[in-house]
């Protein structure tokens, strides 16, 4: 699993933002996922208590496709 942190226990975020991905606790089909994080995803006024912060996970190139090998999950 990923390393994730509810927000509401984060006290500073990391400097490496794009390292990780903003999710809502409760969405439906990906809705409301930042992938590209930035600070001023933070300063929204998104509610912490509703929100994780989750380390991106890299995939391994799995599949062999015509151009570039595909990854998957």
């Amino acid at each position: 699993m990923p390393e994730t942190f509810f927000l509401s226990d984060i006290k500073q975020l990391p400097s490496n933002l794009q390292d990780y991905v903003l999710k809502p606790l409760f969405s439906f089909a990906g809705q409301g996922v930042v992938i590209d994080v930035t600070k001023a995803d933070f300063d929204k006024g998104i509610d912490p208590e509703n929100w994780i912060l989750q380390r991106k996970v890299k995939y391994a190139d799995a599949i062999e496709t015509p151009d570039v090998p595909a990854k998957c999950e």
